[in-house]
């Protein structure tokens, strides 16, 4: 009931496999029996999920009212999620499912919880060049504007340059991001990733994004 396709805890099928692609990433199977027009299904299966499950289907669905209903009748349920539950903040950041996210941050989900290749709710707001999370999230104060992730050893700031070259996100702003960042601290001379790369290099591929970078000061 808690599988979601390229999530953790869908071991059987490995990473970027076909079903990423003809059914979407991670969906559940509620999710699939729903999109292919199977009401009934996806009902049974809700009817018949934990808690948990219910939970995280509401907020990835926006569904503040269901959301709230579910925890009205769980009080612990939220205080008892693990990382890899608020990971779903920074998942639903990563595609573009923002207002989820900004449901899961309401709610109180942690922006540092690790989402995709172990990146942060800041990491993937850098990636799709989404100022308005990017905001929420350094206001919190809940992500080191250094944090590296575990996969590429990037910071938010060089996820946001080569996100502007290789993601380029609809509604995208990543010179604006990148304002934010440093004025609220990040450090243009510290490498953009494990390979030693500086954020101009990262960021190859776009002047516009190489133009405010060396605006505020990156060489």
């Amino acid at each position: 009931m808690a599988a979601r396709i390229h999530e953790p805890g869908y071991e059987p099928v490995p990473p970027l496999h076909i079903y990423c692609w003809t059914l979407g990433f991670g969906l559940s199977p509620h999710d699939v029996a729903r999109k292919y027009g199977h009401a009934d299904v996806a009902e049974l299966l809700e009817a018949r999920s934990p808690a948990r499950v219910q939970l995280i289907a509401a907020l990835l669905a926006g569904d503040e009212t269901a959301a709230r209903a579910v925890l009205a009748a769980e009080p612990s349920l939220l205080p008892s999620l693990a990382p890899k539950d608020h990971g779903h903040l920074a998942r639903a950041i990563f595609h573009e499912h923002f207002a989820a996210a900004e449901l899961m941050l309401r709610l109180g989900f942690d922006p540092a919880a690790p989402g995709v290749d172990g990146g942060s709710a800041l990491h993937a707001a850098c990636w799709v060049g989404n100022l308005r999370m990017v905001e929420q999230i350094v206001a919190r104060g809940a992500v080191a504007l250094e944090a590296r992730d575990p996969t590429h050893g990037s910071t938010p700031l060089g996820w946001a340059a080569f996100g502007s070259v290789h993601r380029r996100a609809r509604g995208a702003d990543y010179p604006a991001v990148a304002q934010r960042l440093v004025t609220a601290g990040a450090d243009l001379s510290a490498v953009g990733n494990k390979e030693n790369r500086s954020l101009l290099s990262m960021a190859e591929g776009n002047t516009i994004m190489q133009g405010a970078l060396r605006r505020l000061g990156a060489t």
